[in-house]
């Protein structure tokens, strides 16, 4: 199969989840440079970088503004082989309001609906990448993703109010 090239877009601190069922060489992207990425950027303006086998992105497009979501996938789409995909967690505000209601707890601490309309506010203090600028439900997800030029969208409901986005470019 071959060693695969992923992007993870938004990658913080953490190395990619250890559920892919190939190798892998991560390249790591964020807009901070204090996380020590591979490539510091913007991800709605993704430099020319390329061509990955995957983009992989975990709670990372609800920090952008609405009308900057769509050229971020536009970019994620630029930057895959053809035949790549992409991989897309966001926080599903389905059914919620912005209250605080406890959802569940984390190991960074308890979540409260609210904290998935603006960002986990424990942190938002020290680290201003933290603020939710826009918001998902799972038919807007897949509507962004299918906008942006990406096939065989699938957008599924996960727990603990996720949302996972797949598409092929």
């Amino acid at each position: 199969m071959g060693l695969k090239e992923i992007l993870h877009v938004g990658c913080s601190r953490e190395s990619l989840p250890g559920y892919f069922p190939y190798e892998f060489r991560e390249v790591r992207l964020d807009i901070d440079p204090e996380v020590r990425p591979d490539i510091v950027a913007d991800m709605s303006e993704l430099p020319d970088i390329g061509p990955f086998d995957v983009v992989y992105s975990s709670h990372c497009l609800e920090h952008l503004l609405p009308h900057r979501v769509g050229p971020c996938l536009e970019g994620f789409r630029r930057v895959l082989k053809d035949g790549g995909h992409v991989m897309i967690f966001v926080p599903d505000l389905g059914g919620l309001e912005p209250n605080e209601n406890v959802l569940y707890e984390s190991p960074a601490g308890t979540v409260r609906a609210a904290d998935l309309f603006y960002g986990f506010r424990k942190y938002l203090e020290v680290n201003p990448y933290m603020a939710h600028r826009t918001g998902f439900i799972q038919e807007t997800l897949q509507s962004a993703m299918s906008a942006a030029g990406f096939s065989k969208v699938a957008v599924k409901r996960f727990e603990q109010h996720n949302l996972f986005g797949v598409g092929v470019k």
